[in-house]
C-alpha cells in the first residue's frame, strides 16, 4: 500500500511540473502569436498576438530567454508578465517578460 502511494504521488508530482503554466507566475498569462523584428531604434522584438483586427495585442518583449525567440514569422506559445507601467525606446507595444516558451515553430518558406 505504501508503495501504490508514493507512486500516486510521483504520477501527480510530475504531471505538475510537465506543463509550464502561468498560474506558476504572478501577474503572467499565455498567449500565441507571430515574432516581428521592428526597425525602430535600433530594431525591437515584439509579438503580434491575435488574428483579428479588433482583438490584436502587441508586447515589445524582454528577458533573458529572448534571444531564444530571435527569428521573423516563428509562431510561439509563451508565457510572459505584462508591464503596462514599463516603457522603452521603441514607444511600441506592451513591455512583457518572456518567462517560458511553450512551443516554438519555425516559419514556413
Amino acid at each position: 500500500m505504501k508503495i501504490r502511494t508514493a507512486l500516486i504521488a510521483l504520477i501527480l508530482a510530475a504531471a505538475a511540473c510537465a506543463t509550464p503554466s502561468a498560474d506558476q507566475y504572478k501577474g503572467a498569462i499565455e498567449v500565441v502569436g507571430t515574432m516581428h523584428l521592428m526597425q525602430l531604434e535600433g530594431g525591437c522584438w515584439v509579438l503580434q498576438a491575435g488574428e483579428e483586427l479588433d482583438d490584436v495585442q502587441v508586447y515589445l518583449l524582454d528577458g533573458e530567454l529572448l534571444p531564444e525567440l530571435m527569428t521573423e514569422g516563428a509562431t510561439v506559445t509563451l508565457i510572459i508578465r505584462p508591464n503596462p507601467k514599463a516603457a522603452s525606446v521603441c514607444q511600441v507595444g506592451t513591455v512583457a517578460e518572456v518567462l517560458e516558451i511553450i512551443d516554438f515553430d519555425e516559419p514556413q518558406d
